[in-house]
């Protein structure tokens, strides 16, 4: 029975490894994400004006990317304060929130370059969500 015991509690340590992994990543990826577009908004704001030029979402690619900036943001703090939380032993609700946040944003970004027929840029943002889904179902 000892060795049964021993197993349960290496999954369970690799699970929290994982779910630490998983968050540490994420919150990386989104707070450099959205720091990025908040100190350099002039340049980011000029490269999506003529990212959707030829798109029916040119008059509002400046709110489009506010919104993308603050879902990087929420997804970014969430993760990066539930992995403090986790490893506090205070729940995971905020990192789950963070991850979901994550893989809406991802689903927008999906969207605008499939709108601006950005075929490549769009499979590439593609294995941020699969890693995003991985990391909801490692939430679960």
């Amino acid at each position: 029975m000892s060795g049964v015991f021993l197993l349960f509690q290496l999954k369970t340590e690799m699970l929290f490894i994982l779910k630490c992994l998983v968050l540490l990543y994420t919150a990386v990826l989104f707070l450099q994400s959205g720091l990025d577009k908040v100190t350099d908004r002039t340049g980011n704001v000029s490269y999506i004006s003529v990212f959707f030029e030829k798109t029916f979402l040119r008059a509002v690619a400046p709110l489009l990317l506010s919104v993308v900036t603050l879902l990087e943001l929420a997804a970014g703090i969430c993760t990066a304060v539930g992995l403090v939380l986790i490893v506090a032993g205070q729940g995971e609700s905020l990192a789950r929130a963070g991850i979901i946040l994550g893989a809406i944003n991802i689903l927008c970004l999906f969207t605008g370059m499939r709108i601006a027929r950005d075929y490549a840029g769009a499979a590439s943002v593609t294995t941020y969500f699969i890693f995003l889904v991985v990391g909801i179902v490692v939430f679960g």
